[in-house]
């Protein structure tokens, strides 16, 4: 299950007409079942807390469960009160470190983009890479995951400066010589040898083509 605490109201048409915020769920916590796909940057994904629920109760449904619980109010109402002076005193929810794992799936589910570069580049203001070189190896990354249509280029490089406003485009040298460039981002050493490997395959690929002809 994923809390997020997002700020924001469940009926904004009629809040905005009404003029009235009461109960319209200002900061109010979301639940949802399964991990959601969210956006590039992968901001809203830091936003929810993860809780992981092990134990089904479909099909064991306890139908008595609130007759059990009205009786239990009194202790359930001082454990909440401790639970927000708690959260009051902190001033944030804490992460569970059983919810770790889970977390950085939704991350990655939300923004691959984030997770390509985690695992195959770095970011610095002084790294630079080639537009080509980087595509090629986010689309073999793609691949290595399982994900058969990588995104686009040009898509591409729109969730990757949703996800690192600090990466931009650029050139690099002059006339017949200018390429495109990222800014602030390089392969990483691991991004590097991928690529190389996947790139000698190619090459045995086309040079066995050209034998077979």
């Amino acid at each position: 299950m994923a809390i997020g605490g997002i700020g924001g109201h469940f009926s904004l048409t009629n809040a905005r007409r009404d003029g009235d915020r009461s109960g319209s769920g200002e900061g109010a916590p979301r639940c949802c079942g399964e991990r959601p796909g969210l956006d590039a940057s992968g901001a809203l994904a830091n936003r929810f807390v993860v809780l992981r629920l092990e134990e089904s109760h479909l099909g064991k449904e306890d139908r008595n469960l609130l007759h059990r619980l009205t009786a239990e109010l009194p202790g359930i109402l001082l454990w909440a009160i401790e639970g927000w002076r708690r959260l009051h005193a902190r001033g944030h929810f804490v992460q569970p470190a059983t919810s770790s794992g889970a977390m950085d799936e939704m991350l990655a589910l939300s923004s691959p983009v984030k997770a390509f570069v985690a695992e195959w580049c770095g970011v610095s203001s002084a790294a630079e890479v080639t537009v080509d070189d980087l595509y090629k190896a986010w689309t073999l990354w793609c691949r290595l995951q399982g994900t058969t249509k990588p995104s686009e280029r040009n898509v591409f490089g729109r969730n990757l400066s949703a996800a690192f406003p600090s990466v931009h485009r650029g050139h690099k040298g002059s006339g017949s010589d200018r390429v495109p460039v990222y800014k602030g981002i390089r392969l990483s050493l691991v991004g590097q040898q991928s690529l190389s490997v996947e790139r000698a395959k190619e090459e045995e690929r086309e040079r066995r083509r050209d034998v077979a002809v």
